[in-house]
């Protein structure tokens, strides 16, 4: 399988992005905010979902989620004290302000977000090394 390398600038193609990174799992600690470059990047452990597993099995890997021109962000329920929390992303949704300008907001589990006030959508993914077998298939309602 060859690793997954997508770029979003609008609204569709975060939407693309956001069904690759559903159920994708990350440390607290792996959130990282860099002012000085406008940039947020997430060292994620996403779920294949294209790989289609079988049974109750899924395959993973790790990946870099990076949101480019971020003007500022907003945490709720996530506490950098405890950089082992483990967070289990739901969704991304973007809301257009002025266009290209918005707000983007990452969904975790137990009411936990991220809220990025951005002046232009762009978003990278990119898998980076092996994927294995997970012992446990993710499985909710959407």
């Amino acid at each position: 399988m060859s690793d997954l390398k997508l770029i979003g600038m609008d609204q569709e193609d975060l939407e693309v992005i956001a069904t690759h990174v559903q159920d994708a799992l990350l440390y607290v600690r792996d959130i990282d905010f860099v002012v000085s470059s406008k940039q947020l990047n997430l060292a994620i452990n996403r779920c294949h979902n294209e790989a289609n597993a079988a049974g109750n099995r899924a395959q993973r890997g790790h990946a870099g989620l990076v949101f480019s021109h971020v003007e500022s962000m907003q945490v709720q329920n996530i506490n950098r004290a405890q950089p082992e929390q483990i967070l289990s992303l739901l969704s991304i949704e973007f809301k257009a302000d002025e266009a290209p300008a918005g707000n983007v907001e990452l969904i975790f589990a137990d009411n936990a977000s991220i809220k990025l006030k951005v002046n232009c959508l762009e978003v990278h993914l990119a898998d980076m090394g092996e994927t294995w077998t997970s012992q446990v298939k993710p499985s909710h309602k959407l």
